[in-house]
């Protein structure tokens, strides 16, 4: 993390960082934590009656009890007097060795109130003075932007309809069903490249396509109907394609995929844009949603692709009838395969050591 010395501001979005949760092995990203109004209680000790009672006063608030607003406080391990962990849903506290109070400038501060919108800009900076006041002025702010977040909103999505032909969908559906679908992932741990499968985080089995003929006809299609419109609405020029995998959602096992970005880890962060061909429509469900855009639920029909940047926070909801098929894949360019280079030395390297 590094350190900054102007102090955060109104409007500005604030750097990302995780934490660990106190009194659990979790770690915590803020980015992931999006698309909510969200409460960040900094402060670096909790011996002052003032800031305890104040911490208190903002936990209490019963605007994060459903979920749609979360409250984070962040502090010390060892404040004067131990933050113990949260029992309560929709409040979060986490372990700042010194790191996160500096990221926001706020190093040499005393302790804060910082609340953001779904998009993670401050909207209020509150100092911690008065309890009741303090508590009163962030219910007021969070109120505000729950209402904000249920609005439609827009995302910057991109829809091209008849990318893939309805026959072609089909074949590739057939292909899923002969192959069947495994449950993949990918996550870095200690600098080297592990498997996950982490049912709470994502439910989808995935096929990646082996035969060299069915992947020159997706190529074909994409390069012809696809990657030109790319370029006319983002001015990004395509020049790869990082793999050719259909993926299954089913209603049998409420088939999902919560909220996250796709190229935030180091072995994805060649990723620039993802695209999501859909393969058919007899399903209920599985809608492509972007929290930090508002609540709109974006569907597709048969051959359409959804394209959109990887640093967008989305999710697949739930599967509630029928099976959802889709092409999934990721779209770089040759600086960002020099990106996907490199991390490929350092690990290999790192392995080595």
């Amino acid at each position: 993390m590094t350190t900054r010395t102007a102090r955060v501001g109104i409007g500005e979005p604030i750097p990302w960082f995780s934490a660990m949760e106190v009194g659990y092995d979790k770690n915590v990203a803020i980015d992931e934590l999006a698309g909510r109004p969200l409460v960040l209680f900094l402060f670096r000790s909790l011996r002052d009656p003032t800031v305890s009672a104040a911490l208190a006063a903002v936990e209490a608030l019963g605007v994060y009890d459903d979920g749609r607003a979360l409250c984070l406080a962040i502090g010390p391990e060892v404040s004067g007097v131990a933050l113990e962990p949260s029992r309560s849903a929709g409040r979060l506290r986490l372990r700042d060795k010194g790191d996160v109070a500096g990221l926001f400038g706020l190093a040499e501060a005393g302790p804060v109130v910082l609340v953001l919108n779904p998009m993670l800009q401050i909207v209020d900076i509150a100092p911690v003075e008065d309890p009741g006041v303090l508590a009163a002025r962030v219910e007021s702010c969070v109120r505000h932007w729950l209402d904000e977040a249920e609005a439609p909103g827009s995302a910057p999505l991109l829809i091209v309809p008849n990318v893939f032909d309805r026959a072609f969908c089909k074949t590739l559906i057939a292909l899923y069903q002969a192959a069947g679908g495994r449950e993949v992932g990918a996550i870095e741990s200690a600098g080297e490249t592990i498997q996950r499968f982490d049912l709470e985080w994502r439910m989808r089995l995935d096929h990646y396509i082996k035969d060299e003929a069915m992947i020159a006809q997706c190529r074909e299609q994409i390069s012809r109907r696809l990657l030109p419109m790319i370029y006319r609405a983002f001015q990004f020029r395509t020049t790869r394609i990082e793999r050719y995998l259909i993926g299954r959602y089913s209603s049998e096992t409420g088939g999902y995929f919560r909220p996250h970005r796709d190229n935030t880890a180091p072995v994805v962060a060649h990723r620039r844009f993802a695209a999501s061909i859909i393969l058919n429509e007899d399903f209920d469900g599985g809608a492509l949603t972007f929290p930090e855009f508002g609540r709109r639920a974006y569907r597709a029909k048969a051959g359409d692709a959804l394209v959109f940047s990887c640093a967008l926070l989305h999710e697949v909801t739930p599967i509630t009838r029928g099976e959802r098929y889709a092409f999934i894949t990721f779209f770089y360019d040759e600086a960002s395969q020099r990106l996907r280079e490199d991390f490929t030395r350092s690990l290999a390297a790192a392995s080595r050591s």
